[in-house]
Parts: C-alpha cells; structure tokens; sequence
C-alpha cells in the first residue's frame, strides 16, 4: 500500500504498510486485515487530530503524533474483538460487561497518557522574538538628553543626546 492521501484531513497520520510492519506476520498478509488496518488507522488518526490539533496530516504531524496513531491502531488490531482474557488449552474467551475496566476495549481509543501527549505537542513550545516598544510620554520627535551621575552627588553630566543615534 502507499503513503496516505495528504490533501483531506480524514488521511491516516500514517501508512497502513507502517501499521502493517507492527503486526504479526501471520495476520498482515491477509487482504481483509489490510482493509481493517487502514480503518483502524483512520480511526486513531481522527482521536489524535482529537486530542492534538486538528490540521496535523501526515506530512507535518510531529513524529509523537504518528507514533501515537500507530500505537492506537496496533492495539485495536491486536485485540478487536475486546477479550479481557483468553486461553488457548480449552478455548476460554472472556469479555467484561460495558463499564468494567476498560470501557473501550474492542474500539480505537488513546490512553490518559496518550491524550496528555498530544494536548502538550498541541500547545507547541516555540521560541519567538517579540517587538516592543518603550512608553514615554514625551512625543517621539523631542530630542532626548541622557545624562550621567557625577562623582559626589554633584549635577548630573550631559552624556548624549538621542539625535547622536539616528
């Protein structure tokens, strides 16, 4: 399979041949697990746009974001029928009531951890520079004498005037 699509926003903030390389050998040859493995991947890439920001695609995602769409997919992919437990000597399978432990098991869903990731990849942390300004309340075309302290407290010496600086 290819790269996703990066021109719509419902795009997988993955490729699915990545979520594919994730999975055991013996289910990701099979053509039905590949169309559910792109779902999947839809699906955990709309909780991460979610719980991150909205216009992430797969081209400018921050690498923790895709990591955390894969991770969500895989772990559909491995349990998608939502077994609380199961053994294979007598073929014991278990699903826990609605509400029990993990209310979504069996459905694509970030961790609290995962959700507080992406809410801090979301804010950004970015250096910027930001003009300023002085207030005085002079006009700005008075030309501005600074003067500096004399020895022994006496007058204050003219050091530059700020037409000096233009």
């Amino acid at each position: 399979m290819s790269e996703p699509a990066d021109f719509t926003m419902d795009a997988p903030l993955a490729s699915v041949d990545a979520l594919l390389e994730r999975l055991d050998d013996d289910i990701a040859e099979d053509d039905q697990v590949q169309t559910l493995a792109a779902r999947a991947l839809e699906d955990a890439s709309t909780e991460v746009r979610h719980y991150g920001l909205s216009g992430w695609t797969a081209s400018n995602c921050p690498p923790m974001a895709r990591k955390i769409a894969l991770s969500a997919a895989k772990r559909y992919m491995d349990n998608r029928m939502g077994l609380s437990q199961s053994r294979a000597g007598d073929e014991t399978l278990s699903w826990e009531t609605p509400g029990a432990g993990n209310p979504e098991r069996g459905s694509v869903y970030l961790t609290e951890r995962e959700q507080k990731i992406l809410a801090r990849l979301s804010r950004g942390e970015t250096f910027a520079s930001v003009g300023g300004f002085a207030y005085s309340d002079r006009p700005a075309h008075e030309p501005e004498t600074l003067y500096v302290p004399s020895a022994n407290g006496g007058a204050q010496i003219p050091w530059a005037n700020s037409e000096d600086w233009a």
